[in-house]
Parts: structure tokens; C-alpha cells; sequence
């Protein structure tokens, strides 16, 4: 009996869930054209804004986006999500969906790249130490970083420990977050010492200070759209992403603190 009212519970969660998103979907339907954007959670206030301006450029134009962790992602479109364009934060996701014959053709482009940085919150003693090697201070006890499971932050972190010699030294400290913005929000908030996120989480973060930050050529961290469900060449999906490559979209992204690469 119990196990039933939870089952049941579930499935009256599921059905709301999915009846909100199916109403969204429908808002307008004879009049406005929809897109669904999934994107690296890290993406979230440049393209919040790009959508924006997109839908200002574009009459009659709605944008719903999903952020989560790129491995969450590509699960969900894996599953039959409802998904026009995806951003990855990594290539190897992108690659994954490719494999299984989800993407358009040739529609997969580079639109940026960021940097991996340690914040500590604002409160942590002064430790004198700079760069990563701070993180083998007995002071710090709890360093976030993304599951490198499904977290392309947490396996550009591994990747960047591993080279420095750290991993095997810090692992019994490494606390692991759904997504990169979790491990930043919980350095800000001090449930741990110190967080791995992107560069550009570092830029909007209010309450970490930033110790240590990568080069550009320390580690390959891109950014990657892609077009789903055979994309038509001139779709909405298809103009969102010529957005985004564009010039405004370039300059948002860098307005961000994405590096963007010219001539691409």
C-alpha cells in the first residue's frame, strides 16, 4: 500500500512536470515558432541573454532552455528529449550523440572556450600559497568539483590535478557537485573551502576569491552546438546557431568572459 501511494505520487509528479513543459511547447502554437535550447549549465546568463536579443531579432519567436550538466543532457536527448539545439561543454558528448545518429550533418561548431579556476570563499584565512598547489594546505579540508562522471568542469579538474600531481594527494577532499554552478554556489555559501569551476563562473561569483586560474593553452576547454532531430538548413534552430557564431553572439560571449576564437 505505502509503495503504491509513492508510485502513484511519482507518476503525479512526472505528469506535472511534463504537462507544464507540453503547455509551454503549445503557448502560441499557431502563431509562434518554438525552440528548445539544452545547454552546459555554465552557459546560463550568456544565453539567457542571447536568446533575448534573438527573439527581438526574430518576431513571433519563444526559446525554452534546459541547463544541467552536459552528461545530464545528453542523456535526456539520448532518451528522446525534445531537444533543436545542443551546447556541450565538452566534444566528447557531442561525439557520443553522433554515434547514435542524432545530429544534423556537419552542423557542429566551436563557439568558444573557457579556463578552469579555484575560488575559495571569502571568510577562508589568508594562506600565502598561490596557485593550485594551495589545495595541499592542511587548512583545506573541502574542495568541490563537478562529478567528472557526467561534469566536463570535474574531468577538466581531474585531467588538470592529474598533471600537477595533486590527485592522489587531495582525492580524500574532493567533494563532488551535480553540475559546476553547485560547486560554486557552495563555496559561496561555505559548506567548502575552495570550488574548481570555469573562468567565467569566477567572473559573476560575489562571495569567493579567486586563487589560482589555467592558462588558455593549459587545457583545451570548448564549448560546441549542435543541431538535432535533422535540422532543415534554413530552421529556426539553424539561425539560432548562426546567432550565436555571429557577430552579436561574440560579443556576448566575450562580454561574459568566453574566449572567443576569430575567423571561426
Amino acid at each position: 500500500m505505502k509503495k503504491s501511494v509513492i508510485m502513484m505520487g511519482i507518476l503525479i509528479i512526472i505528469g506535472l512536470v511534463l504537462g507544464a513543459y507540453f503547455s509551454q511547447r503549445l503557448i502560441s502554437a499557431t502563431n509562434t515558432q518554438q525552440l528548445t535550447v539544452a545547454a552546459a549549465a555554465s552557459l546560463k546568463e550568456v544565453l539567457l541573454e542571447m536568446g533575448q536579443e534573438f527573439e527581438k531579432i526574430n518576431q513571433n519567436t519563444k526559446i525554452f532552455f534546459n541547463f544541467a550538466a552536459t552528461g545530464v543532457l545528453q542523456v535526456q536527448i539520448t532518451n528522446g528529449a525534445p531537444v533543436d539545439v545542443f551546447v556541450s561543454a565538452n566534444y566528447d558528448y557531442i561525439q557520443g550523440l553522433g554515434q547514435k545518429g542524432l545530429l544534423a550533418a556537419d552542423q557542429v561548431h566551436l563557439i568558444c572556450q573557457n579556463t578552469l579556476a579555484l575560488v575559495a570563499r571569502d571568510d577562508l584565512q589568508e594562506i600565502g600559497t598561490t596557485g593550485f598547489s594551495v589545495l595541499k594546505d592542511h587548512r583545506i579540508r573541502r574542495v568541490a568539483i563537478g562529478n567528472p562522471e557526467f561534469v566536463p568542469a570535474g574531468s577538466y579538474g581531474v585531467q588538470l590535478l592529474r598533471k600537477k600531481g595533486l590527485l592522489t594527494k587531495i582525492k580524500p577532499k574532493l567533494i563532488y557537485a551535480a553540475n559546476v554552478r553547485e560547486a560554486l554556489a557552495w563555496v559561496e555559501l561555505g559548506e567548502v573551502d575552495v570550488a574548481l569551476v570555469y573562468g567565467t563562473d569566477a567572473q559573476i561569483a560575489k562571495r569567493s576569491q579567486r586563487l589560482a586560474e589555467t592558462k588558455p593553452e593549459e587545457l583545451a576547454i570548448g564549448y560546441y552546438l549542435t543541431l538535432l532531430n535533422k535540422q532543415q538548413p534554413e530552421s529556426l534552430a539553424q539561425k539560432f546557431g548562426n546567432f550565436v557564431t555571429g557577430p552579436l553572439g561574440k560579443k556576448i560571449l566575450k562580454k561574459y568572459g568566453f574566449r572567443v576564437l576569430e575567423g571561426r
